[in-house]
């Protein structure tokens, strides 16, 4: 069944027709919220399976709720639930119980209120030259037993792996 998200302070529906949805106020996401500082830059996202929607918190500093219930990691959506991004709440409905159409999937959704412009904290980086070499052995891995006891084993390329939205659970 093709569901909706529909704004409860108002605004267009957003249609759930992709497998994941991002959320939050950063340019990246699918829906931008900027009407209120307590959506994190990528607060949550909505992932499609099979014929039921999950929503995720992706360690937001206020919190996803559904039906006044914090999630704690992600929780099941289902018609009829009222779902909390931060302190924006969203009514979730089947696509044929809307008038109006659904909004396109990158959207954002207007200020009800002027927010004022809260800077992000700076954050100095070292400067290369600054930052000591660890000894390194002929592979290319840090030389055992050379490392500094605070500088994390590195990575080796077939130890990553790539994720795909089909594998979210």
């Amino acid at each position: 069944m093709k569901m909706v998200l529909v704004p409860i302070g108002g605004g267009p529906p957003i249609s759930l027709d992709k497998a994941i949805i991002f959320f939050g106020r950063g340019p990246e996401c699918d829906i931008v919220l900027t009407m209120s500082r307590k959506v994190s830059r990528k607060h949550c996202c909505i992932a499609q399976i099979d014929d039921h929607f999950v929503v995720r918190d992706l360690g937001s500093m206020n919190g996803v709720r559904v039906n006044e219930i914090p999630v704690q990691g992600e929780a099941l959506l289902n018609p009829g639930d009222i779902l909390w991004v931060g302190d924006v709440a969203f009514h979730m409905a089947p696509m044929g119980s809307l008038g109006n159409g659904p909004v396109p999937r990158k959207t954002t959704l207007p200020r009800s209120a002027p927010v004022p412009a809260v800077p992000e904290p700076d954050v100095a980086l070292p400067e290369e030259e600054d930052v000591p070499a660890a000894p390194v052995s002929k592979s290319g891995r840090p030389a055992p037993g050379k490392q500094d006891k605070e500088t994390p084993e590195m990575i080796s390329p077939d130890e990553i792996f790539e994720l795909r939205d089909s594998d979210v659970l």
